[in-house]
């Protein structure tokens, strides 16, 4: 008796391995891990490509801080009003045409 409980208790054990599995079965479960590792192994490509791009725009955006620039985009300045002295000048010389055609 103390014989049957020992092999039915390996039995139980063994079920889920790899041994007791059909031909057929062991291929679809091969695949299955091929293609599990297969998808790790993108991911992890993606992780080290993502961490480049990542690096490689702190880099810039560091650059950029230090350069002075920021990140905003400027405002033009605006223009300068002429002093009637300027106006004046600039009208004899033909720079300004005459505002009041």
């Amino acid at each position: 008796m103390v014989m049957n409980e020992k092999r039915q208790t390996e039995g139980e054990e063994t079920e889920g391995t790899d041994e007791n599995l059909n031909p057929r079965d062991k291929s679809e479960a091969l695949t299955l891990i091929e293609q599990a590792n297969a998808a790790a192994e993108r991911l992890v490509k993606e992780r080290k490509q993502a961490e480049a791009v990542k690096r490689e725009i702190t880099d810039l955006m560091a650059k950029q801080a230090l350069g002075g620039k920021s990140l905003t985009p400027s405002q033009p300045e605006p223009p300068k009003e002429l002093t009637p002295k300027e106006f004046k000048e600039r009208f004899l010389r033909g720079e300004i045409e005459n505002p009041f055609k």
